[in-house]
Order: C-alpha cells, then structure tokens, then sequence
C-alpha cells in the first residue's frame, strides 16, 4: 500500500478503514510505505498490526550509482565517468528525482539531435546530464529528515 497515511476524517470511517485492513492481512505479509508517518492511524501501529516498521533513507552514492545505471541502462552515453559524479553531486535526492533527471537528460539529448551516427540511438552526453542536474533540486528537506528518523526511534523503543 502506498500512502498509508491517507486518513479517514470521521472517527467512524476511520475505525472502519482500520478494521478492514487489519481483518484483511490475517495470514498476509503487508507492506504500506508513506512520506507521512506521523499521520497514521495510532491504531494500525498497535501490537499484531504492523509490527515491523522500517525506515528507509534516502539512497547514499552507491544507491544513487545503482539507480542512475539501472535508470540508464538502455541508454548510450558518451562519458564514462559521469554516472559516479552523479551520484556524489546528487546528495539528498530521492530515487524519483534521480529518475527525473536522467528523463530531463533524455529529453534534452532528443532535442538536441545527440544520436549515435551509425545505430541513430539517442546519445546522452555530459552536458545532457549537468544541464539536467542544474535544473533539479532534492524536495526532501532537512527538517523532514530529522522527523523521520525521530518517528523511527520513537518507534523502535516501544
């Protein structure tokens, strides 16, 4: 489930959306993921409900490598070193907008004409990427960071 947090504004709804979810995973591993763990219903974090809460960080360079290569994968490009400058220059980002950068990339290269002469692929080159990366900030904000990892030790002591 994606967006775990959405809430029920009467207490009504929300008790029923609590006990559908909770009827409906006897047996069944459950996986939800929300940017909002504070706004979850306290009931779905009693014991014998969700009992295992993970905080995931934001990916490090080797991540972001990981990503920017499998987001790249089918795609040519012209320099052998720019994934790994990548993945340092974008500290904080989320895979999503790892994601938008290399379509930002893509599309930029398109307009350009940057083809492969002999294949006509599109060729991503360098100035494709860093025009895109300057274009892009990280969304996820200090603050929300220092939310999430208190969230998560707050949890983890229950």
């Amino acid at each position: 489930m994606d967006g775990a947090d959405v809430r029920v504004t009467s207490l009504q709804g929300a008790s029923l959306l609590t006990n559908n979810i909770t009827a409906e995973h006897d047996g069944v591993l459950v996986c939800a993921a929300t940017n909002h763990p504070r706004n979850l219903d306290p009931a779905l974090l009693r014991p014998g409900r969700f009992d295992c809460l993970v905080y995931v960080p934001l990916p490090d360079a080797d991540a972001r490598l990981d990503i920017l290569k499998l987001k790249t994968s089918m795609m040519h490009i012209d320099s052998h070193n720019i994934l790994e400058h990548l993945a340092v220059k974008t500290e904080g980002f989320t895979g999503a907008e790892l994601d938008n950068l290399v379509m930002k990339a893509l599309v930029a290269a398109v307009k350009a004409k940057h083809y492969e002469e002999e294949s006509l692929q599109v060729l991503l080159q360098e100035t494709d990427l860093l025009e895109a990366l300057q274009s892009i900030s990280p969304t996820v904000t200090n603050k929300e960071i220092r939310d999430y990892q208190e969230f998560e030790r707050i949890i983890n002591y229950k």
